[in-house]
């Protein structure tokens, strides 16, 4: 696989897991983390990366645990989890220190809405696409015929619910 300034590997300590990432060396303005859906990668964005960063953001697209490059662990799925990888690569791993606009597409948007709730003090704005939002009608109507269990979800999603996976 040939590497550019847009895409490179990260091999964080080995007590982390091996995240892949996608971003361009010079970082003028702001950082806009890039959330992939499922079972896409962080490749599906490789068309507007060059459009922030010709308009001079900083753009971090990172393929989430278990998805292309990243490490497979046996666990961790959930959704607090993943924001958490995400979270701890750009501000322990990457040096992030301002606050950062979130973009997701599909599943991505549940790993959005868990970053967004877990660490607002990270989180500039959020842009959801193609997600139902967590807590509205429409997003309790298609979980239940989605096939996911709602034990998969993050506990502020349902409340009163065993947030471990099955």
């Amino acid at each position: 696989m040939a590497t550019s300034p847009v895409h490179k590997a990260l091999y964080p300590p080995r007590n982390l897991n091996r995240l892949h990432r996608r971003f361009p060396l010079l970082f003028p303005k702001d950082t806009i983390l890039l959330i992939h859906g499922y079972p896409e990668l962080s490749y599906q964005f490789r068309h507007v990366i060059p459009l922030f960063v010709k308009r001079g953001h900083k753009v971090i697209a990172p393929d989430y645990r278990g998805a292309g490059h990243s490490s497979k662990p046996c666990e961790g799925y959930n959704k607090v989890t993943l924001a958490t990888d995400l979270y701890e690569l750009l501000t322990k791993h990457l040096g992030v220190k301002e606050n950062v606009h979130v973009v997701d597409h599909d599943i991505g948007g549940m790993v959005a809405h868990a970053y967004a709730v877990r660490f607002p003090e990270g989180t500039k704005s959020v842009a959801w696409g193609e997600c139902p939002l967590p807590g509205t009608k429409e997003y309790d109507v298609i979980l239940p015929n989605s096939g996911v269990g709602k034990r998969e979800l993050p506990p502020f999603v349902s409340p009163g619910i065993d947030s471990h996976p099955v």
